[in-house]
């Protein structure tokens, strides 16, 4: 099977950048890191700081799952995120539906690798999608 993008979830310290990169340089594929949340950002016409700052927020739950690694991602598993208490909800439910168009939109022109941004999740549906966490 061939894959069209690699997810590759991060944990701090253990050299995801590096392994995006060389990865990207292997395979002649696009790197997209930041891109979209500058994606997501420029879609709702606000700046990359409060995008950042909703994706920041994410649940125990995610941060929890995207530790567990490729198995749990690769079951295609749904994840609700809750609500954060005093938080602008429908802002950031939109903000959080624009960075997962983002990632969808960058995976179906295909030859890319997505760090982080829970890209797995998103595209957790595809079967052309490899999972790896560094």
């Amino acid at each position: 099977m061939a894959f069209g993008a690699v997810c590759i979830s991060r944990q701090n310290g253990a050299g995801a950048e590096e392994t995006s990169r060389l990865v990207s340089e292997t395979l002649g594929f696009r790197l997209i890191d930041e891109d979209i949340v500058t994606l997501a950002a420029m879609e709702a016409g606000v700046t990359k700081d409060v995008v950042a700052d909703v994706e920041r927020r994410k649940s125990f739950l995610i941060r929890l799952l995207e530790g567990i690694g490729p198995a749990s991602m690769s079951a295609g598993a749904v994840v609700v995120l809750p609500e954060e208490a005093g938080y602008d909800q429908p802002a950031a439910n939109e903000l959080r539906g624009l960075i997962r168009s983002a990632i969808e939109e960058t995976a179906r022109t295909g030859n890319v690798i997505i760090v982080a941004h829970a890209a797995s999740f998103a595209l957790a549906t595809r079967d052309d999608v490899l999972r790896g966490l560094a």
